[in-house]
């Protein structure tokens, strides 16, 4: 990867490729009487991530990042790696006031998923699942150097 700055501005680039082993996967159990709760597969995983991000900071003002990140599974023994996502790309911003006083608010899209779910014969097939939006707000207050207050806000993954 790459990083920098400059004039305020930064900015990131990077990209690896790992294996994960024993990568938890959440899917729908089935034998539960209504399916509200999770099952966890472990399989193995290949992952490639490629995320860039830019951001400007006007100190102790303003604070911008934008940010992308695309994945690529590779799983070894399931069809795809349910439920996660394969981007990302979300804007975070930040505003001090008086010295003591910041406001912060975030958006993050996420790319859609894969689950697995089951035919009327039976058979295990996978279906695309919608992506999702997260907002976030928040407000902090700084009491002194070591010590600050805050409060978040979010309303996460609405479709």
């Amino acid at each position: 990867g790459i990083t920098g700055n400059a004039g305020g501005m930064n900015f990131l680039a990077e990209a690896y490729y790992s294996h994960l082993k024993d990568m938890p996967l959440f899917v729908t159990d089935t034998t539960a009487q209504f399916e509200n709760t999770f099952a966890v597969l472990y399989d193995n995983i290949d992952l490639l991530k490629i995320r860039a991000s830019l951001g400007y900071v006007k100190i102790n003002e303003l604070s911008v990042r934008l940010m992308a990140a695309y994945y690529h599974y590779i799983p070894k023994n399931e069809e795809k790696a349910w439920h996660m996502p394969n981007f990302e790309v979300g804007l975070e911003a930040g505003y001090t006031f008086m010295e003591k006083y910041t406001v912060r608010g975030s958006v993050l899209a996420l790319g859609s998923k894969y689950a697995p779910v089951y035919d009327e014969s039976g058979v295990l097939q996978a279906q695309k699942i919608k992506g999702a939006l997260d907002l976030g707000i928040g407000l902090e207050y700084q009491v002194n150097r070591m010590l600050a207050v805050y409060l978040d806000g979010n309303n996460p993954y609405m479709e």
